[in-house]
């Protein structure tokens, strides 16, 4: 054993300040949240399933139902996959929270944890 060694940090857990907006809770703030949303799907155009799947890992995270997606910009094909046409979907995510304090490293980590996978697409939110 080598005492020099020093143990890894234990990841510190993250408290998810957000509340439900019929909570009652007079402590907490209002907060705009705007992310970016990346789809991988194997069609040019988005499906309304990939976004109600992504509105369905927002609301998973936030408690929020009022999420706007918006694209940024057109669909772009991946190059790199010869195998079979792949199509990435860039989306500007909106959504409003109530919080005891800052959502944002709670949002950041939940979001880094998460890919929801949707048959032969993949949705990922980052801040």
């Amino acid at each position: 054993e080598d005492p020099d060694a020093v143990m890894p940090a234990r990841p510190t857990k993250i408290t998810n300040p957000i509340v439900t907006p019929d909570s009652g809770d007079t402590a907490s703030s209002k907060y705009n949240v705007t992310a970016k949303g990346f789809f991988s799907t194997y069609t040019q155009k988005i499906e309304q399933d990939v976004l109600d799947g992504a509105k369905s890992l927002v609301t998973e995270a936030s408690k929020c139902d009022n999420i706007k997606l918006e694209a940024d910009g057109e669909s772009v094909k991946n190059e790199a996959n010869f195998m079979i046409d792949e199509w990435h979907h860039k989306y500007l995510v909106n959504f409003s929270v109530s919080a005891t304090g800052d959502p944002k490293p709670f949002l950041a980590k939940y979001f880094e944890e998460n890919v929801k996978q949707l048959g032969e697409a993949a949705v990922r939110i980052a801040r």
